[in-house]
């Protein structure tokens, strides 16, 4: 059987396992859990929320070298923003692809996390969007819908 998680607790697990990482890097990590109201136990295939939120965090480590990452959590979205250098728009698409990697490349990556990101999520039924953040960085939102829990 899959293991199952909600949105939170997969949160909270990596927030405590990247918190020191990003903050001995001398960067703000910013952790928003929904508000009460959005609060939800809908639980999700752990092994790839997993895998998709860690990704990201991983990658905003990564590629920022000053300011902030900050994880918000809405009822059934998430967003991963950062302050790091960006992907310009010509190469957003690509990104996405295996083994493409950032004009910046950092870390030991082999290109292959926002691929595995992307196909996590269409498998899921899941949808991840990139928009930059001005006046750099990246913004990843992931929505998470209902088709496939």
């Amino acid at each position: 059987m899959t293991p199952k998680a909600t949105l939170v607790g997969v949160a909270e697990q990596l927030i405590s396992q990247w918190r020191d990482p990003i903050e001995g890097k001398g960067l703000q990590l910013t952790y928003t859990p929904p508000a009460d109201d959005q609060l939800s136990e809908i639980r999700y295939n752990a092994t790839f929320l997993h895998a998709v939120m860690g990704n990201l965090l991983r990658n905003a480590l990564h590629y920022t070298d000053y300011g902030f990452i900050a994880l918000t959590l809405h009822a059934e979205s998430f967003t991963v923003e950062d302050s790091g250098v960006g992907i310009p728009e010509e190469k957003r698409e690509a990104m996405f692809e295996p083994f493409v990697r950032g004009n910046e490349q950092r870390g030991e990556g082999l290109g292959l996390g926002l691929s595995l990101v992307q196909r996590i999520c269409a498998n899921q039924g899941w949808s991840v969007d990139l928009t930059p953040m001005e006046p750099h960085g990246c913004r990843f939102e992931v929505t998470l819908n209902l088709n496939k829990t």
